[in-house]
């Protein structure tokens, strides 16, 4: 074995690991979590001893410190579980847990390497995680092929009502676009703020994402969000919901008088002698008199 391969097996399951944690920690790390940093570094893998023969090599993943029980081990268990469960030939990623779906998405590098000078890998837990999972060359070709059928993200901009949010498992919602697909959104701690007063409403949301099919749901990292209306649904909102005084004054286009000469070339100075309440009053009377002259 060179010394390239064996370095391209320790980075590749090094990313398989951290992609997996990544995923395990999912919703509980915002706001109040582990550090990025930290949780990089709880994932990293060390050389630790060396046997010939079979190339048996010895690695330990992070320092056993607080947070190796909640990250590095339950990410190296994931890692392996989706290697034992990706054996069966034909097994697609979708079957397997998502920290396992991610940790087979970085192991897909590994392939070429059974095309030159690997016959297998066997990946053995000690302490804690007792766990074993073997890779050849066939279950190299399958999480290969199931790698490339997954759908990568792209940047997409999605128009809908936002229809949900919730909280327990990070910032998320639950997005309706003018299709009736359905989109889970997950919003950066940016947006907290803003989102209240979108909710139920109309927006169009910016980030990167996958589009699902008809029967299933499309998931998107929402970058920004913005209110939508159409015409109608303005016109509905502003039926049920009057504007201020302020409001009214900008839109009619009209300001509070300033002078006298701007009052007098409203009402003029005869009107300005005049009671206007007993002018309201003649002129409904009036009004009265000619509804009834022309009933009779």
């Amino acid at each position: 074995m060179a010394v390239r391969d064996l370095a391209l097996i320790a980075d590749a399951f090094e990313r398989a690991i951290l992609r997996a944690a990544e995923v395990i920690l999912e919703g509980r790390t915002r706001g109040r979590g582990r550090k990025p940093k930290a949780i990089e570094e709880q994932c990293r893998l060390f050389l630790v001893g060396w046997r010939s023969g079979s190339a048996v090599a010895s690695f330990e993943v992070g320092p056993r410190n607080q947070l190796f029980s909640e990250v590095a081990e339950p990410a190296l268990g994931a890692v392996i579980d989706g290697l034992a469960q990706i054996q069966d030939e034909g097994a697609s990623l979708d079957r397997i847990p998502r920290a396992s779906r991610a940790a087979m998405v970085e192991l897909a590098r590994l392939r070429p390497l059974f095309d030159r000078a690997i016959e297998r890998l066997e990946i053995v837990g000690s302490d804690d995680i007792q766990r074993r999972a073997v890779v050849d060359q066939q279950s190299a070709v399958i999480i290969a092929e199931a790698v490339r059928r997954v759908p990568q993200p792209e940047r997409l901009v999605v128009t809908g009502r936002l229809d949900r949010l919730d909280g327990h498992e990070g910032l998320a919602g639950t997005l309706w676009d003018r299709d009736g697909r359905v989109w889970t959104c997950t919003f950066p701690p940016a947006l907290e703020a803003e989102l209240p007063a979108l909710w139920r409403r109309r927006v169009e949301v910016v980030g990167m994402g996958i589009a699902a099919g008809p029967d299933a749901r499309g998931k998107l990292e929402v970058e920004t969000i913005r209110p939508v209306e159409g015409p109608l649904e303005e016109r509905g909102r502003r039926f049920w919901k009057a504007p201020s005084l302020d409001q009214l004054a900008i839109e009619q286009g009209v300001g509070p008088i300033g002078t006298i000469e701007e009052l007098l070339s409203v009402w003029g100075e005869e009107r300005l002698e005049s009671d206007p309440f007993q002018e309201l009053m003649a002129e409904r009377a009036r009004r009265r008199l000619e509804a009834r002259a022309a009933r009779d």
